[in-house]
């Protein structure tokens, strides 16, 4: 309970929808959708987004034409683009990334994007995943990228917590064994967005588009340690 109304809270400080396309969180996020989106098999799926959060890459995965389920443990969050998932046929969904109550094999893919860095006991979720996903479908994760957990004392109660509620650290070894341990095979593993970048597109205040995904590439491809996410794709073995 605890948990849920601290993303309650948080539903009402962030907000993807209204960002200035110059602000780094902007790039940060839409960064990782392009290239989330351009791991997705072109064909109609049904994809579950499995904690939505705001909600903004369930309508760009929408907008191409996937039936999406939005599930997250927000209610807030989900009213944030409750009018925009009735307009693209989005299912909305409130529960558990743990314990979803869908049924099993209900779902072509499953997206998890920056989730599991907050979640104790995580391999449960990845455990709901494939109890959820159809024989082949695939599994998209993506999470900060090898990022250092830091925890801090509240002046007011004296309690420990960690920066951002990231309770987990994942790098290219940890995770893809994670998810092989519950019985996905690996197909990829990617990290995006160039920590140089961001501090070029802080300075110089740049615009989202082509030239800036070009470049975060190349920086991507030069410096892979020096990145912020990890993006791992596995598949459900089909037998």
């Amino acid at each position: 309970m605890d948990q849920k109304k601290y993303y309650e809270s948080v539903a009402q400080e962030l907000n993807l929808w209204s960002l200035d396309k110059r602000q780094n969180r902007y790039f940060q996020d839409m960064i990782r959708y392009d290239n989330i989106l351009k791991l997705i098999p072109r064909q109609r799926l049904t994809i579950l987004d499995l904690g939505c959060g705001d909600g903004y890459l369930s309508y760009l995965m929408a907008q191409k034409g996937h039936r999406v389920t939005s599930l997250d443990l927000s209610q807030a969050r989900l009213d944030k683009f409750r009018q925009i998932a009735e307009d693209f046929g989005i299912t909305q969904k409130t529960g558990d990334i743990k314990h979803t109550g869908i049924d099993e094999q209900t779902f072509d893919l499953i997206v998890s994007s920056e989730v599991l860095e907050h979640i104790e006991g995580y391999e449960e979720a990845i455990i709901e995943a494939y109890r959820l996903l159809k024989p082949g479908g695939l599994f998209i994760v993506s999470v900060p990228h090898d990022e250092p957990l830091k925890q801090f004392i509240c002046p007011h109660c004296l309690k420990s917590f960690y920066r951002d509620g990231h309770v987990n650290r994942f790098n290219r070894v940890n995770l893809p064994q994670a998810l092989a341990e519950q019985g996905l095979e690996i197909e990829k593993i990617k990290t995006v967005r160039s920590k140089i970048l961001n501090q070029l597109q802080y300075h110089l205040k740049l615009k989202y588009g082509s030239i800036v995904k070009l470049l975060d590439r190349f920086l991507v491809g030069l410096l892979p340690r020096y990145t912020f996410y990890l993006i791992t794709v596995a598949r459900k073995p089909r037998a």
